[in-house]
């Protein structure tokens, strides 16, 4: 018994595929090329060095109000930056988030339980999973989408269990999985679309189980996760915006420190309905503008049309032995449709939907048992080639490697106020003389730069505007300052040359 035990386990796939996951993950990373995006240049050092060194009171908005999202993620990224060497971090972070891969084929076993060929079927979803725009474009970056996407799969892969296997305790798989949701919303508010998809599919599996407390369960626990991801920063901006998401959702608490309305860009977000049904067909044509900034195509949300399409068929067609949807099938099919309706809703910026384009495959094998098991390998197989055949994307900046990427030389040797005039430079913060402070010249409304002004206006000395090269200058008289006309100039790797020029008091 022992012997044939140990020999199941030593030809288990499991530990080859995991690290093909994670091991390849980290290998496409150091070949695609280091990490430079504009958000990293622009928000990310920032935000990670700012929290780790607790400046939240010493500046004010450098940033415009991206100075007050939540930092965690970000101090996170910000240590690996700076710790370990680049390649390290690199490879490292992109094994971790070769981690969906992984995620998504044991959800596709647990879909395909019982189908003849189940693991190679799965791993071709793992790899229809690494293949798409947002895990390419993502990969080894420092957005955090598909970092976070990790615990969302996870949660996915928890209730899905719970549907499949009752007998070992629902309702504590369900509070996991709501824990796990909680902490990616609490980290980032944009991945609530996928708590509002898990609690649908929780409803789904209490409902199926005839067990209210599942919901309840995944609900209660899924509020501690966010309250343990997001309530140290939510309590900081109580206590100084009197908003927990400053600057989100200021319609609802009606800050004085922000105009009383939600932040939202509504370059991303569907005019109508029609926008919901139109996102299958955009990213198949590549007609991506309205999704994000970066091109890319990928046909697997309108083969997960189609497929949906044939699923609602056979179901409604009148014959004896048509199939229902699968208990896992259902909590897939489930969570992603009411995560994707929420999104495109919302939001539907393309990279924030990452783990629903990882969970794409998994939700096409759920509609594809629907249809039936006979013909499934070869439906799957010739889907499978279409998209990742047809996949491609663009990148949100990459440099060759480099052993110290962000060190610069800032031409000042003295602490001084520091106007940040321009997006994509903030990065240098942590270079400036100690005691340095900074501060916004635009975005942050009009009571911030009252704060703004009042900080200058007890400010010592002396005042330097950090900008691009050549870029035309932010008015500065509403904060009492005036340019000297006197520049510096330095280098900051391959982004780019960048100013620091002198300021005087305005003259009364």
């Amino acid at each position: 018994m022992l012997e044939s035990g140990v020999t199941r386990r030593s030809r288990s796939p499991e530990p080859a595929l995991f690290a093909l996951a994670t091991l390849g993950s980290g290998a496409l990373a150091l070949a695609l090329g280091q990490d430079s995006n504009f958000d990293q240049l622009n928000a990310h050092v920032y935000v990670g060095w700012a929290f780790l060194h607790g400046r939240l009171d010493a500046d004010v908005a450098p940033l415009g109000m991206a100075s007050y999202f939540n930092p965690l993620i970000q101090a996170f990224h910000y240590l690996g930056l700076t710790v370990l060497p680049p390649r390290v971090f690199g490879f490292l972070l992109g094994a971790v988030h070769g981690l969906n891969a992984w995620l998504v084929y044991r959800l596709a076993r647990l879909v395909l339980s019982g189908v003849r060929g189940e693991v190679l079927l799965s791993a071709l979803a793992g790899l229809v999973a690494a293949s798409g725009p947002c895990a390419v474009s993502l990969l080894a970056t420092t957005f955090g989408d598909n970092l976070l996407s990790i615990p969302v799969l996870g949660a996915f892969l928890l209730l899905a269990r719970a549907a499949t296997e009752p007998g070992a305790d629902p309702t504590r798989r369900a509070a996991l999985a709501g824990l796990l949701v909680g902490i990616a919303a609490g980290l980032k508010l944009t991945l609530a679309v996928y708590a509002v998809g898990l609690l649908a599919a929780a409803l789904a599996v209490a409902f199926r189980l005839r067990r209210v407390r599942v919901v309840l369960a995944f609900a209660a626990a899924g509020a501690i996760g966010g309250l343990a991801a997001g309530g140290y920063w939510g309590w900081q901006m109580w206590r100084r915006f009197a908003n927990p998401v400053f600057p989100f959702l200021n319609n609802v608490f009606r800050s004085p420190w922000f105009a009383p309305e939600g932040l939202r860009d509504f370059r991303w977000a569907a005019r109508d309905w029609t926008g919901a049904l139109r996102v299958p067909a955009d990213t198949a044509l590549g007609f991506t503008e309205g999704l994000q900034e970066i091109g890319f195509r990928d046909v697997r949300y309108l083969v997960l049309l189609l497929v949906a399409g044939v699923a609602l068929a056979t179901t409604l067609r009148p014959r004896r032995g048509r199939r229902p949807l699968l208990p896992a099938a259902a909590v897939v099919v489930v969570g992603w449709l009411a995560a994707y309706l929420a999104w495109v809703t919302v939001f539907h910026y393309y990279r924030y939907f990452a783990a629903g384009e990882f969970l794409a495959p998994v939700a096409i094998l759920a509609l594809l048992r629907v249809v039936g098991d006979r013909r499934l390998a070869v439906a799957w197989l010739a889907a499978a080639v279409a998209i990742v055949a047809t996949s491609h994307t663009g990148h949100w900046g990459r440099i060759r490697w480099h052993d110290d990427p962000l060190r610069v030389e800032v031409p000042l040797r003295e602490p001084a106020a520091v106007m940040v005039d321009a997006t994509g430079v903030s990065f240098v913060a942590p270079f400036f003389p100690p005691g340095s402070r900074f501060f916004g010249t635009a975005g942050a409304g009009p009571a911030l730069e009252r704060v703004i002004a009042g900080e200058l206006a007890r400010h010592p000395g002396p005042f330097v505007r950090l900008c691009r090269y050549g870029a035309p200058p932010e008015p500065l008289e509403r904060f009492g300052l005036v340019d000297e006309g006197r520049c510096e100039t330095f280098r900051s790797g391959s982004r780019g040359r960048l100013w620091v020029c002198r300021l005087a008091r305005l003259s009364r």
